[in-house]
Formats: C-alpha cells, sequence, structure tokens
C-alpha cells in the first residue's frame, strides 16, 4: 500500500499537478493539506488509523508513534490532526474533549483517541 502526504499552497492552482503525482506514486491513500498563509508555531499532521478490529498490539503500535510525536511538537503550537481515525467517539456535555453532536456509540478506537486528546489538551471537531 502506498500512503503519501502533501503541504500544498494554493491548491486551487495546483489540483492537476496535484493529481499527477498522486498517479504518479501510485497512491492508495494521500493526505493533502492546504497552506493559506504563513504561519508560525502549526503543525498539521494526517493521521490514518488501524481498522477498529485490528489487533491491540497494531493499534498499541499506532497510538505509541501518534504520542511519541505529540510529545515532541508540544504545547506551544496548534495541532491540527486530520484524517480517518476509524473512531466512533460518542457524545458528551460539558467534556473538554468530546462535544455534544457526535453518535451516541464509542469503539474502541474511539476510547484510544480521547485518551490520546486527554493527554496532549487536543479537542475532537468532526
Amino acid at each position: 500500500m502506498n500512503i503519501g502526504t502533501w503541504n500544498v499552497k494554493g491548491l486551487s492552482t495546483k489540483q492537476n499537478e496535484l493529481l499527477n503525482e498522486i498517479k504518479r506514486f501510485d497512491m492508495d491513500i494521500a493526505a493533502v493539506t492546504e497552506i493559506k498563509k504563513q504561519c508560525k508555531g502549526m503543525v498539521v499532521i494526517g493521521i490514518y488509523a488501524p481498522c477498529n478490529d485490528e489487533l491491540h498490539t497494531v493499534k498499541d503500535d499506532h497510538d505509541d508513534n501518534l504520542n511519541q510525536l505529540l510529545n515532541t511538537i508540544g504545547s506551544r503550537k496548534e495541532i491540527t490532526i486530520l484524517g480517518d481515525f476509524n473512531a466512533h467517539v460518542g457524545s458528551k456535555a460539558n467534556d473538554p474533549v468530546v462535544g455534544p453532536y457526535g453518535e451516541n456509540y464509542l469503539n474502541d478506537n474511539g476510547s484510544r483517541l480521547i485518551e490520546i486528546c486527554y493527554q496532549h489538551s487536543l479537542q475532537i471537531k468532526n
């Protein structure tokens, strides 16, 4: 499986170039972010998490890698994580991580994501 990520300034004028690159590298999954302005102190991360029914050891490795990455970034920067977490996080009122507008379903990946967000003072936005 080929996975890639691109951070592009002025995406609207570079769509054909981006699609050609995705085809050229035979990408199965591509995370694309666009810079609107030069900003300091902001980090954007593209994620594809293991499926909910994957082995716990595989999910533990993924979570450990994400935690390690977030620890290296620190709390001095604004962090945005985009992607497919294969997670259902439920909904909660008056919670610092999960808001009241999600589904009523919580799966293992959702619990893991919530824990990571608590550890790093992040919020889940859907």
